[in-house]
Formats: C-alpha cells, sequence, structure tokens
C-alpha cells in the first residue's frame, strides 16, 4: 500500500512529464495511421471500385435474368394466343363445313320430297325406270336455260306438271328413286336419258318423253311403261 502510494506520488509530481510522453505517443499514433491511410486509399479505392462493379454485375445480371423471364413469359402468352386464335379459326372452319353440309343436305332432302310429289302424281303405278325417267326430265329442264335453275323450282313451275300438288303425299318407294338419280346426277355419275328431253306426256300404261312440245318429224322419243 505504502509503495504503491510511493509510486502514484512520484507520478503525480511527474504528471507533466508523463502526460508529455502520452501526447507524443498519441500523435505519433496518429501520424502513422495517417501516413497509412494515405497509403492504403488506393487500396481501399480499389476495393471500392471492384465491389461496386460486382454490384453493377449482379444487377445487371439480375436485370437480364428479369428480362429473359418476361420476354419467356409474353413468348409463352403470346403462343398461347395464337394457339387459341388457330382453334377458334379451326371451329369456325368446321361448324362453317357442317353448315354448309347440313344446308346442302336439306336442300337435297327437300329437292328428293319436290320430286317424289311429282312422281305420285304421274307415275306412281308405273315402273322404277319409267319414274327415274322423269327425274331425269325434271333435272334436263334444270340444266336447261329455259327452265328455273333448281329442281324445286321446276317441279312447283305452273302449268307444267299436273300430276304436282304440294299437298302429294311422300310415299318412301318414290323418295328412294328421287334420291337415288338426284344424287347420281349431283355427284356427276351415269345418264339414264339424254339432257335434250324436256317434256312429258303420260297415260295409265306408259310414260313418254319427247324433245320438244310439239310433234314434229324431227321429234324423239323415249317410252316406258
Amino acid at each position: 500500500m505504502i509503495k504503491t502510494l510511493a509510486v502514484f506520488t512520484v507520478a503525480w509530481h511527474d504528471r507533466s512529464a508523463l502526460f508529455e510522453k502520452a501526447a507524443g505517443y498519441i500523435k505519433s499514433v496518429w501520424h502513422r495511421i495517417k501516413h497509412n491511410a494515405r497509403l492504403a486509399q488506393p487500396i481501399i479505392l480499389l476495393f471500392l471500385l471492384v465491389a461496386l462493379l460486382v454490384v453493377v454485375m449482379a444487377r445487371v445480371k439480375l436485370d437480364n435474368e428479369r428480362i429473359r423471364e418476361a420476354q419467356e413469359m409474353a413468348a409463352a402468352e403470346q403462343m398461347r394466343l395464337d394457339l387459341e386464335k388457330q382453334e377458334a379459326i379451326r371451329a369456325s372452319m368446321v361448324a362453317a363445313e357442317q353448315a354448309k353440309a347440313q344446308e346442302a343436305a336439306d336442300a337435297h332432302r327437300a329437292d328428293c320430297e319436290a320430286v317424289a310429289r311429282v312422281l305420285y302424281g304421274t307415275a306412281l303405278h308405273h315402273s322404277e325406270d319409267a319414274q327415274k325417267a322423269v327425274v331425269w326430265c325434271i333435272i334436263n329442264r334444270v340444266e336447261s336455260s329455259l327452265y328455273p335453275d333448281t329442281v324445286q323450282e321446276v317441279c312447283k313451275q305452273e302449268s307444267q306438271w299436273m300430276g304436282y300438288s304440294a299437298e302429294n303425299p311422300i310415299i318412301s318407294s318414290l323418295y328412294d328413286v328421287a334420291d337415288e338419280v338426284i344424287s347420281g346426277w349431283e355427284a356427276g355419275g351415269y345418264r339414264a336419258i339424254s339432257p335434250d328431253y324436256l317434256f312429258l306426256s303420260w297415260t295409265s300404261t306408259e310414260i313418254v318423253l319427247r324433245t320438244s312440245f310439239e310433234e314434229t318429224s324431227r321429234t324423239h322419243y323415249w317410252r316406258a311403261g
């Protein structure tokens, strides 16, 4: 205890010298720090530049990845829209084709029904060949420039088919004859009757097709029982 007090007393008396030494030491350390800091400045700057470059490169990479992801998403969305558009076009085309086919089927059925009504009034009790000849006479008129352009219009033309009536029943056997001949004609199949036979007369025993309305030496006939 006494020694400690003695040391403290001596130090207190020499406090000025101690303070000067401490101040000198601190000053020396400070100068070394400043000197080292000046030496370290290029290294620090280089480090900062490298760190900044790394940050910039990382940001650029991140931005590029985001851009690529956005482009991929946009491309996928465009592909989806294109597929939907193509599917809509295909569906529309299929629907149009189906509608066209249904329209053709409806028109064909209506043609056959009209012809079946003509056959009912003109060739109900005649042979199938005679009935087909009547159908061909109707078709010949459709193809002729002198008569309407559709089967139904030819069948319903006034003062032409005395046996036709909208009230005539549609008998399945007559409908089948009409369907067979009209289907063959539409498909471009075999023509049993020349297109020149545009006129028809009938009795209870035979069907007569003629090439002219008034009989002349040039009139050709096609007869069927």
